[in-house]
Parts: structure tokens; C-alpha cells; sequence
């Protein structure tokens, strides 16, 4: 896919009630950890990508980040209204 509004396409799928799965893979990708409001450390990735799932019966999504650095992450986020 060519250049995109993330947070847009995120709201599309979401919007569409589907029971289906997003996957978005970002060409390059910059990660950067903050301890204590302090730069730690600033990585780059190719090809990352993120996936999201809505559970409609509890009206939340999920984002899960799939090129995970050290261990599995994932958030859980309200779906938009």
C-alpha cells in the first residue's frame, strides 16, 4: 500500500463492524524508549508490523505490535465512537 493516514485507516476498519483483522507493515519504522522522560535508546525497523482486532462485545480493540523488541506487547485501546 502507498503512503496512508494510519490513525485514519485504523478508524475505517474499526467503522466497518467487521469481525476481521488489520494488518499494517510500515517500510521503516522508528522506535524510541523513554525512561524517566529521557531518551534511552532510538532503533529502526523495516518492515514492522502492527495488527489490530476489535472485540465488539466489549466495545475495545486491540493494537498488537508483531516485531516485538524483547517481549510480546499489546494495548487495548476504547473504539472510537
Amino acid at each position: 500500500m502507498a503512503n496512508m493516514h494510519v490513525l485514519g485507516e485504523i478508524k475505517r476498519f474499526l467503522d466497518q463492524k467487521s469481525s476481521g483483522i488489520l494488518e499494517i507493515t510500515f517500510a521503516h519504522l522508528e522506535i524510541l524508549t523513554y525512561h524517566n522522560q529521557k531518551l534511552l535508546n532510538k532503533t529502526l525497523r523495516q518492515n514492522s508490523r502492527i495488527r489490530i482486532y476489535e472485540h465488539r462485545s466489549m466495545a475495545l480493540a486491540q493494537m498488537e505490535v508483531m516485531d516485538h523488541l524483547v517481549f510480546h506487547f499489546s494495548l487495548w485501546f476504547p473504539t472510537p465512537a
